[in-house]
């Protein structure tokens, strides 16, 4: 049995404009920005998501958008808040406008640009929930790689439980993200019934970081 958090919906927008009508650009004045605001398109659709949660667009995530880039890598900084943005393109264009991406590369957020209130960085166990939200029935993903993120056993459970009908995936590196007994037994269930998912990182070399493995099961 798989324990962690139970599993929900992401916010779903309405994308239907109607015809003709204008679609508000990034930083404009106008009314309050209601759902149906939002566009059809991958990258303005990302652009609203953005201001409708109040970050910033990320450049890596504009430039594969953009010129429909095989990977998606996020710029650092990257947050959870950041992450959720990205999720709610993601889970609306993943199997149509965006088919393209065959490999999600979140290592470089945890490198770089800590939050000035928490000092941490990279992506927590939030974005490790919206992480799984993305992965789960994207068709054509083939790599995931989550290195350095301490997304913990919440975020690693549902990332394990998204990876579950992501059915091109065959690789995923998670090193040192403290994904705790709970998230090992949840990656473990789904290794031993997908033999097509070959390629586990799930903690560093022993060499790397010593006497981590308190610290991995303790995190929350």
């Amino acid at each position: 049995m798989i324990v962690g958090m139970p599993s929900f919906p992401l916010l779903c927008f309405d994308c239907q404009e109607p015809a003709g009508a204008p679609s508000l650009p990034p930083g404009s004045s106008g009314p309050p920005l209601t759902l149906s605001h939002f566009s059809l398109q991958p990258l303005q659709h990302y652009l609203d998501v953005c201001r409708f949660y109040g970050t910033r667009p990320n450049p890596g995530v504009l430039t594969c958008l953009r010129f429909s880039l095989p990977y998606l890598r996020p710029t650092p900084p990257f947050h959870d808040r950041d992450m959720l943005s990205l999720a709610e393109t993601i889970t609306n264009f993943k199997n149509s406008s965006l088919s393209y991406i065959t490999r999600l590369d979140l290592s470089h957020c945890s490198r770089a640009g800590r939050l000035p209130t928490l000092n941490v960085k990279g992506l927590r166990s939030s974005g490790g929930v919206a992480v799984g939200k993305c992965v789960d029935g994207w068709k054509n993903l083939e790599e995931l790689m989550l290195d350095y993120n301490k997304i913990g056993k919440i975020g690693s459970t549902e990332v394990a439980r998204g990876l579950r009908n992501a059915l091109k995936v065959n690789r995923v590196s998670m090193r040192a993200c403290y994904i705790g007994a709970v998230g090992a037994e949840a990656f473990g269930e789904v290794r031993r019934s997908e033999e097509r998912l070959k390629s586990y990182l799930l903690v560093p070399p022993l060499e790397m970081r010593p006497l981590t493995y308190r610290r991995y099961n303790s995190y929350p």
